[in-house]
């Protein structure tokens, strides 16, 4: 995996400042809501909505998960148990996507 550094960001930034007011001065109409992309950039635009959904799918997968492991074991204790093994395994994900920011 590449790793990104700050010179990184700032020339996106630089990159990004430059298109998108080109965008909306010069293009049609119907055109002017693209963004500047490219094979190196496209980690800045991806991850920060993989952080973001991460902590919506948190919740709705946990009560999930918790349903169907009741439902299986007919044990709350064991199911509770369980249930934090599967947030720690989600906390760890997310916290690598939030160190990769």
């Amino acid at each position: 995996m590449q790793k990104h550094n700050l010179r990184d960001t700032h020339y996106y930034f630089k990159v990004k400042n430059f298109f998108d007011p080109y965008i909306k001065q010069n293009a049609p109409k119907h055109l002017q809501h693209v963004w500047f992309s490219s094979p190196g950039f496209a980690f800045y635009g991806v991850q920060p909505e993989l952080l973001v959904g991460s902590y919506s799918s948190l919740i709705g997968s946990l009560g999930i998960a918790l349903f169907v492991l009741f439902l299986t074991s007919g044990n709350l204790f064991i199911a509770v148990y369980a249930l934090i093994t599967i947030t720690f395994v989600i906390a760890v994900s997310v916290a690598v996507f939030a160190a990769l920011k």
